[in-house]
Formats: structure tokens, sequence, C-alpha cells
């Protein structure tokens, strides 16, 4: 029903043909789909584990309704990621203009699928795109403030995707080195 709803708005409001907006949504669907269920990103998982900040997750990086041996299928993977997923899009929505194109939606679909601080995120993206790319480098640190090294990896990896670059192949790079070798690679990355 949800999607529907966003179908149809879609629809209304930009005037544009059915085809097109069951096109788009199914594009980003694949888009942010292939991107978070990456290993480096989310990855998929079956049985229940805690993240990084000891919430129970499962599946590709659900966390609603999870119990600590829980074990799912892959069409249970499915139902909870597209649910999550419809939520992260109507985040978006509600905040960005849909003409951004597919690289940057996703981005932004994954941030408001991981950020407890998506709305604030946003904000810098209403300010100018630059001060937004330079701002999403920050958005990974623990509750205590402390560099969260998945989080580090995450965030210069939507950056290169929002540029529309090729993000894949820095993943095994940066499997191997620690917080100050990743952040002194993201130096490198975005001199500017």
């Amino acid at each position: 029903m949800k999607k529907l709803i966003i179908i149809l708005s879609l629809f209304y409001f930009n005037n544009i043909g059915i085809d097109k907006v069951i096109t788009y949504c199914d594009d980003l669907y694949s888009a942010c789909y292939k991107f978070l269920s990456h290993p480096a990103i989310e990855g998929i998982r079956h049985k229940a584990y805690p993240d990084g900040h000891g919430k129970l997750t499962i599946g590709i990086g659900c966390t609603e309704n999870v119990t600590p041996e829980m074990v799912i299928t892959d069409a249970q993977i499915e139902a909870r990621f597209r649910a999550a997923l419809l939520e992260a899009i109507n985040k978006v929505n509600k905040t960005i203009d849909v003409n951004f194109p597919i690289n940057k939606q996703v981005v932004l679909v994954s941030q408001a699928f991981n950020l407890q601080s998506y709305q604030h995120l946003i904000l810098h993206l209403n300010e100018s795109e630059e001060i937004y790319k330079k701002k999403i480098l920050e958005y990974c640190r623990d509750a205590g403030g402390i560099i969260e090294r998945g989080l580090l990896k995450r965030r210069i990896y939507e950056r290169l995707l929002w540029e529309g670059k090729d993000w894949t192949s820095l993943t095994a790079k940066l499997d191997q080195m620690s917080v100050p070798q990743i952040q002194n690679e993201m130096k490198i990355l975005f001199a500017a």
C-alpha cells in the first residue's frame, strides 16, 4: 500500500506517466538493494547479530522486532528490507526533491536507513551540495563521540557514490586499514 501511495503521489505531483514512475521505483529499489546489501555496507545476514552499537539486527540492516536467536529465510529478509526501505524512501521524499539522479537518491536513502540524525544532515544539503558532501564524512561517530570504523568506511562509500565514482574498488583496501589510516586515505580522496 505504501509503495502505491508513493507511486500515485509521484504521478500526481510530477505529472509524469505511470510507466515512468514504476520504472523509477524499480530502479531506485534495485540500486538501494545493490548498495545496502553489499557486504561493505549492511550485507545480508540470516541470523540475528548485534550491530556496532549493540542493537540486534538481521537481514539487510533491519532492526525492528529482532530477537537474540532469530533466524529468517530469504523471503523474510526481502519482506523486512522492503518495509525498512519504504520507510527510508518516505523520509527522503519528505525532505528532498526527487529529481536527484539515482546515485544521489541511493545515498540519501542509505543515510535515512542508517542515521538517527538524518534530518540534521539534510539541513546541510539544503544549504549547499558542497557543504553536504563535506558533512557526510562527519557522520561516523558512535554515541560517545568515538569514530566507528565501519561508519567511517560507509560514509566514504556514500560520498564516492554521491559523486558518481566507483566505491567498490576501495572496499578491500579500506578493510585492511586502521581508523587513522582510513582518515588519511579520506583526506587524499577528497582533497579540495
